[in-house]
């Protein structure tokens, strides 16, 4: 392999990663970055990493977020505040 691991952006807050469906706007969505991940993981050969923010007055959603990404196959996870 030519990269050591791929990171995953899903912390993203831009206006144009919301109107993308990209970023931190994946957070409406978490069935979809399971997917996401499950498949990145399972093909490819170096370790899946995701770069998130925290769910704002939820902490325990913000650890579910990271444990259904653990879940999926992500090996390190970037948390910002």
């Amino acid at each position: 392999p030519y990269v050591d691991a791929v990171d995953l952006n899903l912390g993203c807050p831009q206006t144009c990663a919301q109107k993308g469906g990209y970023g931190a706007s994946l957070m409406d969505n978490l069935p979809k970055v399971a997917r996401i991940v499950k498949t990145a993981a399972k093909k490819s050969p170096v370790p899946i990493t995701a770069k998130i923010r925290v769910f704002r007055d939820d902490e325990q959603a913000t650890v579910a977020y990271a444990r259904l990404l653990e879940q999926a196959g992500g090996q390190i996870l970037t948390v910002h505040g």
